[in-house]
């Protein structure tokens, strides 16, 4: 009997690449810009030999995303929103990607090939963002561009990407939300109801102003008067990221921890009085001007909680993370020694370190980077800050 070979699918001919190399480099070594800035670089491929393309193009890209699970057993399932504040196209060889004439081809010899490009970004862009708490939500501004090489015979179809940032402007001497002098807030709370009241907790907060930052020092002042007859178990005092998501007409809120003081039992008729100093860490700037989907507030939050059946006596003061910061804001390094200069950093919220921007290495960066006023001494000003 005759045997017969059985043949699989047939195997698509391998093209030899002939894409050596695909690369942009930013004139920016940093790749953070600010609203309005012009980005420019050059982008740059290799070909081991000569290739006819269609073109060589350069994708300039800023989205927005928020996105996040409902409850287990919902029905409604998970939420997602997106919005675009960049879409754009430079098409540096070639023609652009359409249907108009899609047989028409051009020639890149073998050899290196360089084109140099600008764009200059909207004045109304969000900052770069992203939210620590992946697990609660997801909300996130993002930029990048794509280097895409497009060919008839995908002998060198290739693409390249890279992220830049996008820092928000927030001038504190500019915006009228923020209070040049100490800012002061108290309530009250009585305990128990009309037929018995237990007596009642005050509480009298005092920060030096309202507007800060990163790099600054907040002082905070806090006194809790106990005119109960319960005892006040615990109190704390923390400083925190509050961001809220947007999607499908749908909010989600998250607090996110910063920095946070603990307080001992206070008996009735006593008082607790706390006094810190809190290190304002590379945030981004409050609101993120220019995002529909995400908002950010920062706030003092004070919990006070009674021993008994009451309820706990909570009360918030806000406050404003900028950019810019206010006139004398940095009068402690006055005296000579020290100095202070802007540098980018990030924070991480799970372990508080504070992580300076490396410049030469943009795309080893795993998080945004945000404006931080470093204090250093002055013989170590690097030579190119000017004194």
């Amino acid at each position: 009997m005759n045997g017969v070979a059985m043949r699989g699918p047939p195997q698509q001919p391998q093209v030899p690449q002939k894409l050596r190399n695909l690369d942009i480099v930013l004139d920016n070594p940093s790749a953070i810009f600010r609203p309005g800035d012009k980005i420019s670089g050059t982008a740059t491929l290799e070909l081991m030999e000569e290739s006819p393309v269609y073109g060589v193009r350069l994708w300039i890209y800023g989205t927005g995303d928020t996105m996040w699970d409902e409850v287990k057993g919902s029905s409604r399932g998970g939420r997602f929103q997106y919005e675009r504040y960049i879409k754009e196209l430079i098409t540096l060889y070639g023609k652009p990607p359409d249907n108009r004439n899609p047989l028409v081809e051009f020639k890149l010899v073998a050899g290196q090939h360089s084109y140099k490009f600008e764009y200059q970004l909207p004045h109304t862009l969000p900052s770069s963002f992203e939210m620590p708490h992946g697990g609660l939500g997801q909300g996130r501004v993002h930029y990048h561009m794509k280097l895409q090489v497009d060919s008839p015979n995908r002998a060198v179809n290739q693409t390249k990407e890279v992220n830049f940032r996008v820092l928000g402007h927030l001038d504190l001497r500019k915006d009228r939300h923020v209070l040049q002098g100490p800012v002061e807030m108290s309530g009250e709370k009585t305990l128990g109801c009309l037929c018995c009241i237990a007596g009642t907790i005050i509480c009298c907060a005092r920060l030096d102003k309202n507007g800060y930052v990163p790099g600054e020092t907040m002082h905070i002042d806090i006194e809790i008067i106990n005119n109960s007859s319960a005892d006040i178990i615990t109190s704390s005092v923390t400083f925190e990221q509050h961001t809220t998501l947007f999607a499908q007409a749908v909010t989600r809120s998250v607090s996110s921890c910063i920095f946070s003081i603990s307080g001992a039992t206070i008996k009735p008729g006593d008082t607790g009085m706390y006094h810190d100093v809190i290190h304002i860490p590379p945030l981004p700037p409050s609101r993120l001007d220019g995002c529909r989907l995400v908002d950010i507030e920062y706030m003092i939050h004070v919990r006070i909680e009674p021993s008994g059946m009451y309820s706990n006596f909570e009360l918030d003061i806000p406050v404003i993370i900028g950019t810019e910061p206010l006139e004398g804001s940095f009068r402690y390094v006055s005296e000579g020694r020290y100095t202070v200069i802007p540098c980018y950093a990030s924070f991480n919220f799970s372990t508080g370190d504070i992580c300076e921007y490396e410049t030469t290495n943009p795309e080893g960066a795993t998080s945004p980077a945000y404006v931080y006023y470093k204090t250093i001494h002055i013989t170590e000003l690097p030579s190119d800050i000017s004194r």
